[in-house]
């Protein structure tokens, strides 16, 4: 899967290197990018860049969401005659206040004990990998979390959107609970939060009180007293 339009300008937005630029650089043997975009509150990214010692940790988070600031245009058709490069450049000016404004942290990790996903680059690439293909999906509130994976082996290796449909079951939710506990080792704090809140924020019918039985029930009942 290629990454959209608009995962590369929330890229261009925060001002972060190309995948394929990082994974290039001497000394790298990948690099993981996870783009967290809640459908209300502001955008999150976390790079974790695997290097010979250990994950160097980069992250912004932003104040207030860039989609409904404007961001989401990018995508719209809505000037024809204006060539796709000055549509974004002119985005990029409107929004650049949404950028400045965002909280930006970086750290550096040690790799995990041997069978964690970061144990090490190879291990945590095939870990996404597997955990993408699991059949058995919930729902997560409102959230796209779209991960990035490349290395010097190939610098483009895979787009995995896990947002609306995740798996609470098992690796999905793992891989990215391991994420965050990385962030917070590395003192990534506010990224930490950020993360740790999408990651726990059950669907709107769980926060009611209800089963996904009730909350259709009732709603049936609702609809049918309405139609009497």
């Amino acid at each position: 899967m290629v990454p959209d339009r608009y995962t590369l300008f929330i890229d261009r937005l925060f001002g972060l290197e190309p995948l394929t630029d990082m994974a290039a650089k001497s000394g790298v043997e990948g690099v993981l990018r996870v783009q967290v975009r809640p459908s209300f509150e502001a955008e999150a990214v976390v790079s974790l860049t695997a290097g010979v010692d250990g994950w160097k940790v980069d992250a912004v988070v932003g104040v207030k969401s860039a989609w409904w600031a404007g961001a989401g245009e990018v995508l719209r058709d809505r000037r024809p005659a204006w060539p796709t490069a000055d549509v974004e450049r002119h985005l990029l000016l409107r929004l650049h206040s949404v950028a400045d404004a965002a909280v930006r942290e970086t750290g550096c990790l040690s790799y995990a004990p041997p069978g964690s996903p970061l144990s090490s680059w190879s291990v945590l690439r095939n870990a996404v990998r597997r955990a993408h293909r699991m059949p058995d999906h919930v729902t997560l509130d409102g959230t796209l979390i779209l991960i990035r994976l490349a290395d010097p082996s190939c610098p483009t290796g895979g787009t995995y959107e896990w947002g609306e449909h995740i798996d609470e079951s098992a690796r999905q939710m793992r891989i990215l609970r391991l994420i965050a506990a990385a962030l917070r080792s590395a003192g990534l704090i506010r990224t930490y939060r950020a993360l740790r809140s999408e990651l726990c924020n059950p669907p709107l019918y769980q926060k009611l009180g209800y089963s996904f039985g009730v909350l259709t029930e009732n709603l049936l009942t609702t609809f049918t007293q309405v139609i009497d």
